[in-house]
């Protein structure tokens, strides 16, 4: 049947297309009469909590076999009466798993845009329906979440690596207890090469990462002060993304080679912040040091600024020092990340 489902995904080019994962969703409804409403009505809503996410019916058939302990692979096996109705018996404990969990998630500042894996999310509702005390497991739930997807444990092999996942989560969670990072990750075993752990060839890459999912993950981590849940904050340059057109650069006496390094560092983790949204749009093309001045005109409000971001405080703050200030600046998100994501490179 899988193999019937494969060649009729690759030859249905007319009409409306559907996925492997539309078909799957069919034999679910199959064997439950209102699996369908059911399921489309409850992803509508957590679709709609904070700014916004795009969990769809691939994500839900996935969170189901594992929360159901079902057989984690997406296949029509998977999907029998007997595992239905064993979805359709649990569903009731299912949905507030997943519910709490995506409330974390609008708790901790993701959303659709900087959440790229729909997976990771899986293992921490699996933790909650469980019974971990979630009250005092946040911190080590969301620092699962963040490893998981700094380390692009999902990419493939997906279903195995949630397998092991709740294998692991089997073993180490506790009714009404808190739910133990470090003992979870010295029991987990992931397929093939895949690990939680951030070695130093990882972390220097993350270092100079380029904005997006990953370089919000650590911005979130570095200022957990921020009320994510309140505000939408933005992933800002400090030195402004205009202030690095070619012509500006020129002026500022640099050649070639030196501008498009700039233009890569421009982008990179070093230069970036999160603002709020508001003060991100009254900064936008501003010289940094002068936003500084405008909006913080008392020397003791800039320096609790410079803290609170990780910002160098004895570096100057011109574009044209630009250099000085990103390597300063990766020092100190080195040395709080390293301790942060317990890596090698914390030596």
């Amino acid at each position: 049947m899988d193999a019937i489902l494969d060649i009729f995904v690759r030859v249905n080019s007319a009409g409306t297309i559907l996925s492997k994962s539309d078909l799957l969703f069919s034999t679910i409804v199959a064997h439950w009469e209102k699996g369908r409403e059911a399921i489309e009505n409850f992803l509508e809503r957590i679709n709609k909590k904070g700014s916004g996410f795009g969990f769809d019916n691939d994500f839900m058939m996935r969170a189901c076999l594992v929360l159901a302990e079902c057989p984690v692979r997406l296949r029509v096996g998977s999907f029998k009466a007997g595992n239905v109705k064993l979805i359709v018996k649990n569903w009731k404990s299912i949905t507030p798993a997943i519910d709490k969990t995506v409330d974390l998630l609008v708790e901790w500042g993701f959303e659709r845009d900087t959440l790229p894996s729909a997976n990771s999310v899986i293992p921490i509702a699996y933790a909650i329906k469980q019974g971990c005390a979630l009250s005092t497991s946040k911190t080590n739930l969301r620092f699962l979440l963040i490893k998981s997807l700094l380390t692009g444990i999902y990419g493939s092999q997906g279903d195995q690596v949630l397998a092991s996942m709740r294998k692991a989560l089997q073993a180490t969670v506790q009714v009404n207890k808190p739910f133990q990072l470090a003992q979870f990750e010295q029991t987990v075993r992931l397929p093939g090469t895949k690990s939680l752990q951030i070695d130093q060839e990882i972390f220097e890459d993350l270092l100079v990462a380029s904005k997006g999912p990953r370089t919000f993950a650590l911005l979130s981590l570095l200022t957990p002060h921020l009320k994510f849940s309140q505000t939408h904050f933005h992933q800002d340059h400090i030195h402004p993304y205009a202030g690095f057109g070619t012509a500006a650069l020129r002026k500022l006496g640099l050649d070639g080679d030196t501008i498009r390094e700039w233009q890569v560092k421009r982008d990179a983790l070093p230069n970036l912040h999160l603002l709020e949204g508001k003060e991100n749009q009254s900064k936008q093309a501003s010289a940094f040091k002068d936003w500084l001045k405008r909006e913080m005109p008392r020397s003791s409000a800039t320096r609790a600024f410079l803290q609170a971001h990780h910002i160098p405080e004895n570096v100057p703050l011109d574009l044209r020092d630009f250099d000085k200030f990103f390597d300063h600046r990766k020092e100190i998100l080195k040395s709080k990340l390293a301790a942060l994501l317990n890596t090698k490179s914390a030596a």
